[in-house]
C-alpha cells in the first residue's frame, strides 16, 4: 500500500495546481490572480480532485484483488495437486462433423474441437480401427489372410531365465532364448516324471514299463507250447536265436494258457527265425515294439516248423525264445 499511496500524493501534488490555475484561484504570495481571490474555488476544486483520486484508488484495489485471483489460478509444473485449487477452464468449440475449419491457416493458434457431448476430436492418420484386412484389430476366430495387418508380439532374450516383473499379477514380457524359442514351465510336472497312458487301436491301454520281464525258452524238438503270462500282457519285444541250418516260425496266442498248436484258436501273428548260414553258426533276429503289442487274455507261443496257424510240425534243439513282456 505504500507504493499505492505514492502514487495517489503525486497525482494530488500535480493535479492540484493544474486545477487552480486554470480557475485563476490560486493565490500566491498572499495575492490572488486575475480571477480573483479567497480561495473558495481552490477548495471545491481539491474536493474534486480528492473524489477522483479515491475512485481511482478504489478501481487500483479491485484490480489488485482481480490480478491476485489469476495469479492464484497458475499452477507451476509438477507441482502436487490440492484441493481446493483454482484453474482456467479449458474451453472447445463445438464442431459436430469435425469438418469445419477453425483457423485460417497452418500455424495459427486454433480451438480445440469437440462434438455435442464435449468429447475431443482427434486424427487418426496410421491406426483405424475395426478388424478388416487392413485394420491392427483381428477378430477372434476369423480365418488368416495373405498380408494382414497386425501388431507383433515383442519378446525379451534370456539366455537364462530370470524374473522379469516385480510381483504375480505384474505386466510381463515373454522370454525366449538366443534363437528365439520360447521358454516355457509346466508347474504340474516340473521336477516330476511324466506319465503318458497310450491306447492301441482297439482302445485298450497300452503301459509303456518302467521294467520288463523276460521269458526264456530253449526249443526241444517239439511244438513247444508255452505259455508266458495266463492274463492280460503287452509284449514289447522279442529276441530270437537259431543255431540250425533250418528256418523255423514263432507263433504268437492270445491265450491264458498253453496254446494248442494245431488250432488256431488264439492265434495272433508268426514271426519266422531266420536258421544260420552255416553249420556252427547263429542266425535269428531281434524284434522291438515302441509302444507293446497287447494280449487281452493272456500270452502263449509255439515253435514250430510251419508257418501256418494250425500247423503240427516239431522244431529242432538249437532254437531260443526270449520274449519281453509286461
Amino acid at each position: 500500500m505504500y507504493t499505492l499511496y505514492s502514487v495517489l500524493l503525486t497525482l494530488m501534488l500535480f493535479l492540484a495546481p493544474a486545477q487552480s490555475w486554470a480557475a485563476g484561484t490560486i493565490e500566491a504570495g498572499g495575492g490572488g490572480s486575475s480571477g480573483g481571490g479567497g480561495g473558495d474555488a481552490s477548495a471545491a476544486n481539491q474536493t474534486t480532485i480528492i473524489g477522483h483520486v479515491d475512485g481511482i484508488e478504489g478501481l487500483i484495489g479491485t484490480t489488485n484483488t482481480n490480478t491476485g485471483t489469476v495469479a492464484s489460478a497458475v499452477q507451476t509444473e509438477d507441482a502436487a495437486h490440492s484441493s481446493g485449487e483454482k484453474g482456467i477452464m479449458l474451453l472447445g468449440v463445438r464442431n459436430d462433423s469435425g469438418a469445419t475449419t477453425l483457423s485460417d491457416t497452418n500455424g495459427d493458434y486454433t480451438p480445440l474441437a469437440v462434438d455435442s457431448l464435449g468429447r475431443l476430436f482427434i486424427v487418426q492418420t496410421s491406426i483405424a480401427p475395426g478388424t478388416a484386412a487392413g485394420h491392427l484389430g483381428k477378430a477372434e476366430d476369423a480365418a488368416h489372410g495373405s498380408g494382414d495387418t497386425g501388431v507383433m508380439a515383442l519378446c525379451v532374450r534370456r539366455d537364462t531365465a530370470a524374473t522379469s516383473a516385480t510381483t504375480d499379477g505384474d505386466y510381463n514380457p515373454c522370454a525366449t532364448d538366443a534363437s528365439g524359442r520360447l521358454h516355457t514351465t509346466n508347474p504340474a510336472i516340473e521336477s516330476t516324471r511324466m506319465r503318458v497312458t497310450m491306447y492301441d487301436s482297439s482302445g485298450a491301454e497300452v503301459v509303456v514299463p518302467t521294467a520288463g520281464l523276460t521269458s526264456y525258452t530253449a526249443a526241444g524238438a517239439s511244438t513247444n507250447a508255452t505259455n508266458v503270462k495266463n492274463a492280460a500282457g503287452t509284449v514289447y519285444g522279442y529276441t530270437l536265436t537259431n543255431t540250425t541250418t533250418t528256418i523255423y516260425y514263432l507263433r504268437m496266442y492270445n491265450l491264458a494258457s498253453a496254446p494248442t498248436c494245431s488250432s488256431a484258436t488264439g492265434y495272433v501273428s508268426t514271426i519266422p527265425i531266420p536258421p544260420a548260414s552255416a553249420a556252427g553258426g547263429a542266425g535269428g533276429r531281434e524284434i522291438q515294439k515302441n509302444i507293446g503289442q497287447a494280449f487281452t487274455t493272456g500270452i502263449g507261443f509255439c515253435v514250430t516248423g510251419g508257418a501256418s496257424s494250425t500247423d503240427n510240425t516239431n522244431a529242432a534243439t538249437g532254437v531260443f525264445v526270449e520274449v519281453l513282456y509286461k
